[in-house]
């Protein structure tokens, strides 16, 4: 083989560090971290154009002077760029009128193809789109200044809508915001919500919606909150946080007939300008489960000397039958499972407004349970073992009353732990293979008869860890003795896990592996010095 001449190694030392140069400036946006840089999200500001099997039926203007829109009959609307123009919500009750409400039968799509301004007000913009299914593009639409965005998404037939680049600083009221849709979940997380008074209806009847979260909502401004909740039969679960409700004077329905609702949370609510409450929990079957805070003690006695039978929160008692008494009682120092609260009272006696009445009501109240003898039956779960024991608990008290620490039998004594010789004991759980582990420091949910099984583990096949010094090893430590976490594929292959599972990174790169682009830029920076030290050689061959 050919030596390649001194005088030529620069101009190849130039050339395969150009290469590796241009190879990675084309590269290093396919192996880039963040995917999010390169392919579009939400809803890509596709580009869409009418096809030359459409008709227009239909155009016009999104109000006097707005952005031009056509309907063709396959349903689509498409908007071009300009103002919305919208009249604001006259305090009449009744919300603007979208720009298609004429052509709302025959409304499936609508397709924003360039940047449109919302102007002061989105009020009822999509409402009554009953076949709207799909918006596409929605990030086109500013909202930087708009205030009023009530009835926006109304009875529309939209399951899902990407709010989160909505710019709602200015906003003042979102009343039915979202209301009679059928959205399944709705991520409003980033809306800024410090001067919105009037968020009456915002999510009610919503027949699809399961969970919603409103802890990032600012309500300090909030005066109405009327229904705001109320009608949604599937929803089974508010996130409020530290709802502030310092200034609401209208709580009346506000979760009335979301029947699925199990538990709720009103430990920050505020009721001291509280005037309409009435009908607030109103048929909630469900609701076995109710946190009141400092602020519920604060309801004034308006609400019965003005609003005598008119006001009523409508709480429904729980169920008088063999498991309940039909009474609320108080956590106190207990659990919602194990309550120990001394209190057991009605709904009415609950929900009073008289403070010289009523005990204090700071507290989580459940459905009080009847106490209920079990009988508990012990398998030892082995050929040739003992025959079964049988001890009896409380269906409010703890496994701790059959069983101690170790796991052998109380009431009377009896020892598990050195039955089985050549095994160890690992514990009680609720099957004989699988199952759940039952300590005696666990409560006891059962209020049928049932039965614990015995675990075992051959002493032959492991250590035992109570004879041995724990290894105290962290997986995840960092230095020479670092060890990693390794996952086995169908095909025998086994690497290392891409992440680690207890504390994944922002951008949810492995913590131990080098990311892609780190090594994008690793290579790229050596393309660049290997060009530059062809370049400096050539340099020097020259002046020599």
């Amino acid at each position: 083989m050919k030596r390649v001449r001194p005088q030529l190694r620069p101009l190849f030392v130039w050339l395969i560090g150009a290469m590796i140069l241009l190879g990675m400036i084309w590269l290093t946006p396919i192996y880039a971290n963040d995917f999010d840089d390169i392919y579009l999200n939400d809803e890509d500001l596709m580009d869409f154009s009418p096809s030359s099997d459409v008709n227009e039926i239909a155009s016009g203007t999104v109000g006097s002077g707005g952005a031009s829109w056509q309907l063709y009959d396959d349903g689509t609307v498409i908007v071009g760029g300009g103002m919305a123009h919208s009249a604001p919500t006259p305090w009449n009750g009744l919300p603007g009128v979208s720009p298609w409400l004429d052509h709302a039968d025959d409304v499936f799509r609508i397709v924003f193809t360039e940047p449109i301004s919302g102007g002061p007000s989105l009020s009822g913009f999509f409402w009554q789109l009953s076949n709207l299914s799909e918006i596409v593009n929605l990030s086109y639409l500013d909202t930087s200044q708009v205030r009023y965005m009530d009835h926006l998404f109304a009875e529309t037939n939209l399951t899902t809508i990407d709010v989160s680049g909505f710019d709602t600083r200015h906003v003042v009221d979102m009343a039915y915001m979202f209301g009679y849709s059928r959205l399944t979940q709705i991520d409003v997380s980033s809306f800024d919500t410090s001067n919105v008074t009037h968020m009456g209806g915002m999510f009610a009847d919503m027949p699809n919606l399961i969970a919603v979260d409103v802890s990032g909502f600012n309500t300090s401004s909030v005066i109405n909150m009327n229904s705001m909740f109320a009608y949604s039969p599937s929803l089974t679960h508010i996130n409020f946080g530290e709802f502030d409700t310092n200034r609401v004077e209208n709580i009346a329905s506000m979760f009335a007939h979301s029947s699925s609702l199990t538990h709720l949370d009103l430990s920050s609510f505020d009721f001291s300008n509280v005037r309409q409450m009435g009908a607030m929990f109103e048929d909630l079957p469900e609701l076995r489960q109710l946190t009141l805070g400092e602020g519920w003690e604060r309801h004034s006695n308006f609400l019965v000397t003005q609003w005598p039978g008119h006001n009523s929160p409508e709480l429904t008692n729980p169920p008088n039958n063999e498991t309940y008494t039909g009474f609320w009682q108080n956590v106190g120092n207990g659990t919602v499972t194990h309550p120990q609260g001394s209190y057991a009272l009605t709904a009415t006696e609950l929900m009073n407004s008289e403070a010289s009445v009523r005990p204090p009501t700071v507290d989580t109240w459940v459905w009080q349970r009847r106490p209920q003898a079990l009988e508990l039956t012990f398998d030892f779960n082995f050929e040739g073992a003992p025959a079964n024991q049988q001890r009896e608990v409380q269906n409010i008290g703890f496994y701790g009353d059959a069983i101690n620490e170790e796991g052998n039998l109380l009431n009377p004594a009896f020892n598990v732990t050195n039955m089985r010789e050549g095994y160890y004991f690992r514990g009680w759980f609720t099957a004989p293979t699988g199952g759940l582990e039952v300590t005696y420091t666990i409560p006891v949910r059962e209020n049928v008869n049932h039965t614990l099984y015995a675990r075992w583990e051959n002493q032959a096949d492991v250590t035992d860890p109570y004879e041995t010094e724990p290894d105290e090893t962290n997986l995840y430590e960092t230095g020479p003795n670092q060890t990693y976490p390794t996952e086995t594929y169908p095909n025998g292959t086994t690497l290392p896990l891409l992440t680690d599972p207890e504390e994944e990174t922002t951008s949810g790169a492995s913590r131990y592996l080098p990311q892609a682009g780190a090594i994008a830029a690793s290579v790229l920076l050596g393309g660049v010095a290997l060009v530059a030290i062809g370049s400096a050689i050539s340099v020097r061959k020259r002046r020599k």
